[in-house]
């Protein structure tokens, strides 16, 4: 964990803090040492999954551990979801044991300086909580912010739907220029709306299907 991204997180507005608004003296130790029990506890977690495998490469910019407690299993207890583009996203029971992972990409190929998890979110489109992994991805032909829906299955967290939020490209063969999109959620339901387009994502079957009557234009 670099320093930048211990200072950066210090503005929480959680705990005691100076008239700067700096966290001080025991306030900011028990904060640091949050921070730092979340990556330790997310890189064991790949660590129970990839037993005697080398490390991921570290990311050349900060790679900071994004995470989430709720009821996201059927397993006593609150669950708690890490991720991070190096170690990917986790998910660890009430005891501490992992239970399922997932990859983000990692820190190499095209991913450059800024490249990072923005938020990690329990949401509620099942009848049950939900995971939510948001990433920001910078590559050479520019950057694409994902939202990703995960659900456990087994060991694994599997990605069952990806939406572009945004998207600002200027090379290569995908599609080109600038793109932004809003996201609802409703029970059932993950609607999408585009620059031009809205789309209907239905939960059905244990999975998402793209309602055929979506796709109407936007106002």
């Amino acid at each position: 964990m670099t320093r930048a991204l211990i200072v950066a997180v210090l503005f929480s507005g959680v705990a005691h803090a100076d008239r700067t608004g700096i966290l001080v003296g025991k306030a900011a130790e028990e904060r640091l040492a949050s921070l730092a029990d979340s990556a330790a506890q997310l890189e064991a977690a790949w660590r129970a999954f990839h037993p005697g495998e080398t490390a991921p490469r570290a990311c050349d910019g900060e790679d900071p551990v994004r995470l989430v407690d709720a009821e996201l299993d059927a397993a006593p207890g609150r669950e708690r979801a890490l991720a991070s583009l190096r170690w990917g996203v986790a998910l660890v029971g009430a005891d501490g044991k992992a239970l399922a992972w997932h990859a983000l990409g990692g820190c190499g190929g095209e991913a450059r300086a800024g490249s990072q998890v923005t938020s990690v979110e329990a949401v509620r489109v099942r009848d049950r909580l939900d995971l939510v992994v948001r990433t920001h991805q910078v590559g050479h032909c520019g950057s694409v912010d994902d939202w990703g829906f995960f659900v456990r299955r087994g060991a694994t967290l599997e990605p069952l739907l990806s939406v572009d939020e945004a998207r600002d490209l200027k090379c290569g063969n995908l599609p080109q220029g600038r793109s932004r999109a809003r996201i609802e959620l409703s029970p059932g339901r993950v609607r999408v709306f585009g620059d031009q387009l809205i789309w209907d994502y239905l939960w059905r079957n244990d999975g998402f299907v793209r309602d055929s009557a979506s796709g109407s234009r936007t106002r």
